[in-house]
C-alpha cells in the first residue's frame, strides 16, 4: 500500500515500515550516534581544558557549515549558501585548519551529489564555490597582515627533513586510528619521540593507511555513501595534523586533534552497526526511508551502546 515501504532484496527479510515510524527509526538511529559521539571519552579534553576551545568552536561551526550546504544542496536557496559561507569564515577565524572543511564540502558534494548525479555540474558546482572564496581571500589577507605570510614561519620544535616528517606523519597516523577505538588511558600530554629512520612503525603505520584505503576503495565500490563520507571526514579533519606535524610544538599527539575526526569514526560505527543490523535505506516514492529486519536486533544494540558509553562517561568525571 502507498502508507508502506518495503525493500525488494533477494532473500532479505525485511518488513514494510510505516512512514512514521520509518522516521521514528532515523531519528532513533541518528539519537544513539549522537550519543556516541558526545560520550566518547577522547572528547574529554577538548570538553574540559579552556585550550581545546578553538577544536570546540571548529567543530560547531563545520557541523553548522555541513547541515546549511545540505540544505542548499537540496534547494538550491542561495540562503544557506551564503550561511554555510559566513559559518566557513568563523571556522577559519576559530583555528586556521579550518581550511580544510572545505574539502570536507567537496567530498559531501561529490558522495551524495555527484554519485547520485552521475557526473558534475562543473559550472554550477564552480559557481557555489565562490561563495567560499570570498571568506577565504579576506582571512588569508588578516593573516598575512598579522603574520607577515600565510604559513607561520616556524621552524619546530623537533628537527626533522622533509621525509623524517612524512615518516612521523605515518607513524602517527595508525596511533590516533587506534585511540579512537580504545581511547584509554585518557592522558593531556602524550609523549613523542620522533623516528628517523624505516622503523617498525612506520612500516605499521604504512600498513594501516593501505588497509584504510582498501577500506575506502571497498565502500566507493559498494556505493556505501554514509560509510565514504564517514571515512572522508576522517581522513580530512585528521590530516592537517599529519601534514604540518613539525608546526604543532613539542606535543604533536594529542587526544583533542581527534575531537573533528571523532563524528567521521561515529559516522563510520553506526553505518556498519546499522548495516549488520541489517538496516537499509530504501529509496521509495521520492523518499528514502529506513526498513529493518523482522528479527531485527537494532533497539537491543543501541540499549547496548548506550550503557557502554554511560559507563565511558562515568569514566571521564573520574579521570577529570
Amino acid at each position: 500500500s502507498r502508507s508502506h515501504s518495503l525493500s525488494l532484496s533477494k532473500g532479505s527479510r525485511l518488513r514494510p515500515v510505516e512512514r512514521g515510524s520509518a522516521r521514528t527509526i532515523t531519528v532513533t538511529y541518528s539519537l544513539f550516534a549522537t550519543i556516541f559521539f558526545l560520550a566518547h571519552p577522547i572528547n574529554s579534553e577538548v570538553i574540559n581544558w579552556i585550550g581545546g576551545v578553538p577544536e570546540l568552536l571548529l567543530g560547531i561551526f563545520t557541523i553548522g557549515l555541513l547541515i546549511f550546504y545540505k540544505k542548499y544542496s537540496e534547494s538550491k536557496n542561495v540562503r544557506y549558501l551564503f550561511a554555510s559561507a559566513i559559518l566557513f569564515f568563523l571556522g577559519l577565524f576559530s583555528k586556521e585548519t579550518g581550511f580544510f572543511t572545505l574539502f570536507l564540502v567537496i567530498g559531501y558534494e561529490a558522495v551524495f551529489v555527484g554519485v547520485k548525479k552521475k557526473r558534475l555540474d562543473l559550472q554550477k558546482y564552480f559557481q557555489a564555490f565562490v561563495f567560499f572564496l570570498a571568506p577565504l581571500i579576506l582571512y588569508l589577507m588578516f593573516r598575512t597582515a598579522v603574520l607577515g605570510r600565510i604559513i607561520y614561519q616556524y621552524e619546530g620544535y623537533y628537527s626533522m627533513t622533509f621525509w623524517e616528517q612524512i615518516g612521523n606523519a605515518l607513524s602517527l597516523f595508525p596511533k590516533y586510528v587506534f585511540k579512537l577505538i580504545y581511547p584509554l588511558p585518557l592522558t593531556l600530554q602524550h609523549p613523542f619521540t620522533p623516528i628517523k629512520g624505516a622503523e617498525g612503525s612506520l612500516v605499521f603505520g604504512v600498513l594501516v593507511l593501505i588497509a584504510f584505503g582498501s577500506l575506502l576503495y571497498f565502500a566507493i565500490a559498494k556505493k556505501q555513501k554514509v560509510l565514504v563520507f564517514g571515512l572522508l571526514f576522517f581522513l580530512i579533519t585528521l590530516s592537517p595534523y599529519l601534514i604540518f606535524i613539525n608546526k604543532l610544538g613539542e606535543f604533536n599527539f594529542s587526544e583533542r586533534y581527534l575531537f573533528l575526526p571523532s563524528i567521521g569514526f561515529t559516522l563510520i560505527v553506526f553505518d556498519t552497526v546499522g548495516r549488520l543490523q541489517g538496516l537499509a535505506l530504501v529509496r521509495t516514492r521520492g523518499r528514502t526511508v529506513w526498513c529493518i529486519p523482522r528479527r531485527g536486533l537494532f533497539k537491543k544494540a543501541g540499549l547496548l551502546i548506550f550503557a557502554v558509553y554511560l559507563l565511558s562517561s562515568w569514566i571521564i568525571v573520574a579521570v577529570n
